[in-house]
């Protein structure tokens, strides 16, 4: 349920293509969103998707839903890591992000799909203004199949002040994104610029989600992880096969 004005569109054409890179991820009963970074067997979500509050794997396999079709799904084990938080609870909130080498490509029984990777763009004080406005956020309706693709362009990141919810966690982001469900944690926020795609935010959580007040940076904020230059550099070592990548035995 949204809400308020539902400023989400349907995907469009060009969508379906450009965007391609965004599914539905299962892990173990957790259910949350997931973005195929480089290629198909390289995915990034939100931490806590895949590992439960106690630090605990909450399986070694995942199912992936190419564009959310259940009629696609991929079952596939987790080859290795890298994560930035494995106990994401209330008070350990930060570095909300991991990204999984799958064992083998989850869309090479979609070849009619086409695929576009998604870039990594860092969020710095620098450019935060000029991302602010300029965001995109996929996120996707559950309440019936295939589940339909949202793409929101009308929403903003929000300069954070003294006192605003996680003042005190400069890797989280505030946003006013509608989400439906909290079904789309990991749910990427990209910045299009020059026909490309790049990877600013995950989508965390927020109470917009289930109250539906106005956005309020201080009591009612969504919230995402902000990429970081830290994320950058692990997730090109990870890809690089370097020693940030974790077997998950």
């Amino acid at each position: 349920m949204v809400f308020g004005e539902d400023d989400r569109e349907p995907q469009s054409y060009h969508d379906m293509y450009n965007l391609k890179s965004v599914g539905i991820v299962v892990a173990g009963r957790y259910v949350g969103v997931g973005t195929l970074l480089m290629r198909g067997d390289i995915m990034v979500t939100s931490a806590h998707v895949i590992y439960d509050e106690f630090g605990k794997l909450r399986s070694r396999e995942v199912i992936y839903f190419p564009d959310g079709n259940p009629k696609k799904k991929v079952r596939v084990d987790i080859d290795h890591f890298s994560v930035g938080n494995i106990r994401v609870k209330p008070g350990q909130m930060h570095n909300d992000w991991i990204i999984l080498r799958l064992t083998k490509d989850v869309l090479a029984n979609n070849t009619n799909q086409g695929f576009t990777s998604v870039g990594i763009l860092p969020v710095t004080s620098l450019n935060f203004d000029q991302l602010k406005d300029n965001i995109v956020h996929v996120s996707f309706e559950f309440r019936r199949r295939p589940y339909r693709k949202l793409v929101n362009r009308k929403c903003h990141l929000h300069r954070k002040a003294l006192g605003d919810m996680f003042w005190g966690i400069p890797s989280i982001l505030l946003h006013d994104c509608d989400l439906g469900r909290r079904d789309n944690s990991g749910s990427p926020i990209v910045y299009f610029k020059g026909g490309r795609y790049y990877l600013v935010g995950l989508h965390q959580g927020g109470h917009k989600d289930f109250y539906g007040s106005d956005f309020n940076p201080v009591l009612n904020p969504n919230f995402a992880f902000g990429i970081t230059k830290s994320f950058e550099k692990v997730a090109i070592e990870f890809l690089q096969g370097g020693s940030a990548a974790v077997s998950v035995d």
